[in-house]
């Protein structure tokens, strides 16, 4: 009888550790192209002479961006996280959503932005590469 009710048990216990855990997210880098199936709308003002950069990023919270969550900006040098830090998301009409920050363009190459969506346990995460999104200052 002991051993009828272990195995049912240990069958539970496996299930439980082998399911994803909170802190999975899965991951995609986004092209100009995905960027634009998806809804995500990034401008820059300024020109490339401009040694900074405005940066605003747009879209509608549809389709795969329904269940958004938050919108993360990564700062990356030589292979080491320097900051990560969630921006606070404007939402000028109801199922809008807007993110601005001002960065150095020499930088762009550093600088990873994060749009996270779903729910615990299933989150995924839309990369955008700023410098495949932003010219960069020239001669760069």
């Amino acid at each position: 009888m002991k051993t009828i009710l272990t195995i049912p048990v240990l069958v539970l216990l496996l299930l439980v550790v082998a399911a994803p855990c909170f802190g999975m997210m899965g991951l995609e880098e986004v092209s100009k192209a995905r960027a634009a199936e998806l809804g995500l709308n990034v401008k820059s003002d300024g020109g490339p002479d401009d040694p900074y950069t405005w940066i605003s990023i747009e879209f509608e919270t549809k389709g795969e961006l329904k269940d958004f969550v938050r919108v993360d900006l990564e700062v990356h040098e030589g292979g080491k996280q320097l900051v990560s830090s969630s921006l606070r998301e404007e939402r000028p009409t109801p199922g809008h959503v807007r993110v601005s920050f001002s960065v150095e363009r020499a930088r762009l190459d550093q600088i990873t932005v994060r749009v996270v969506t779903g729910f615990p346990m299933n989150l995924s995460g839309h990369d955008l590469r700023l410098q495949d999104f932003v010219e960069t200052v020239k001669g760069k």
